[in-house]
Order: C-alpha cells, then structure tokens, then sequence
C-alpha cells in the first residue's frame, strides 16, 4: 500500500492545500479581503487529498470490474476542481459570487471522498465474497449526499440570481455533504472489519 506522502497527486494537493493556507493568512493579516478566497480554496484542496488517498488505495489494491469504477470518483473530483477554479478566479477579482463557488466545490468535493469511500467499501466486500446486507450507514449517505448537493445547487442557484440566504444554504449542504462521509467512513471500516474477519481477508490480514 502507497502512502499518501508518495501519491503525487495527493502530495501536490497537500502541498498545494498549505500553500494556499498559508497565503490566506498573509492576506489576512496585510488586511486584503481576498483571505477568504484563499482559505476555501485550501479547505478544497485538503478535501481532495482525503478522496485521492481512498481513491488511490483502493484502485492499487482491489480488482476493478469496469471502467467507471476507477473514474466515477475522480470525475466528481475533477468537477470540484472546475469549481474550485472558478470560485478561486472570482475571488481574486473580488466578485460578490465567489464564496458561492468555492462552497459549491467543497460540497463537491466531499461527496468525492463519500464516492470514493463507497467504491472502496464494495471492492472489499467482493473481493472478500462478502454479502452487503443491512447497509443503513450507506443508506444513510447517500441520502445525505442527495440532500448536500441539493442544498448546494439551490444555494448556488439563488446566489446567482442574487436571492437572500444563499450561503446559508451552500453551507447547509456542506454539513450534509460532511456527514455523508461519515456515514460511508463507518460503513466502509464496518465491512472492512468483518472482511479481515474472513478466510479470504484483503490486504493480506490473516484471520483473528
């Protein structure tokens, strides 16, 4: 298994996660109102190490049945990315939409680590034969995941339009989304306990 300090990707996200922190704080402190700019696109970034860790753990170690396994993750990564991007251009020319962006992309951004986390908890529980029965940890992640983007869809969309409370619902969703990758963490260690528990356990664990 690959650390995550030698995934180029996700070392680069690291990287790029604290230099953007760090920057943040600079502008914070010289008094420039970009500072916020900088910390969401920080708080993204670190988000996105999170989702390519699991990512790349589970495709290094598990067997992949078809394609959209190994890029179903990444694209909702890819698409954070894109929307990262364009709350990170906003906010450097000080337009009133870029907080709406960026959230939008933190919201993104963790339901990659949600799908990632998923992909990995099913990849396991098939390559140790396991039935998934009783996945109401999963279920409830999903649903959350559901209700996350739905909120930050409606937050970006009233945003844009210039409608009241529009942050208040990205950030609603971003607690949403955050708590769908709780849901798919405990689930995921759940059925990765019990795999190790088996005669077929993965990642060469020997049977307790």
């Amino acid at each position: 298994m690959r650390p995550l300090s030698e995934s180029r990707a996700g070392l680069a996200l690291v990287v790029l996660s604290l230099l953007c922190a760090a920057v943040g704080v600079a502008a914070n402190v010289a008094g420039f109102s970009v500072d916020e700019t900088w910390f969401l696109t920080a708080v993204l970034l670190g988000v996105l190490a999170l989702a390519t860790a699991v990512d790349e753990q589970r495709l290094a170690n598990m067997p992949m049945l078809h394609p959209v396994e190994a890029w179903l993750a990444r694209g909702v990564m890819a698409l954070a990315l894109v929307c990262g991007a364009i709350g990170f251009i906003l906010g450097l020319i000080e337009d009133d939409n870029r907080n709406l962006w960026s959230l939008m992309a933190i919201i993104v951004g963790l339901l990659a680590v949600s799908f990632a986390m998923d992909a990995h908890r099913v990849a396991v529980a098939r390559h140790s034969l396991l039935e998934l029965r009783h996945n109401r940890d999963a279920l409830a992640g999903v649903i959350a995941a559901a209700v996350g983007f739905g909120l930050g869809v409606f937050g970006l969309s009233t945003g844009l339009y210039g409608l009241p409370h529009s942050e208040a619902w990205l950030f609603a969703g971003v607690v949403f989304a955050l708590i769908s990758a709780a849901f798919m963490f405990d689930e995921h260690v759940h059925v990765v306990h019990k795999a190790r528990r088996t005669h077929r356990a993965p990642f060469g664990s020997s049977r307790s």
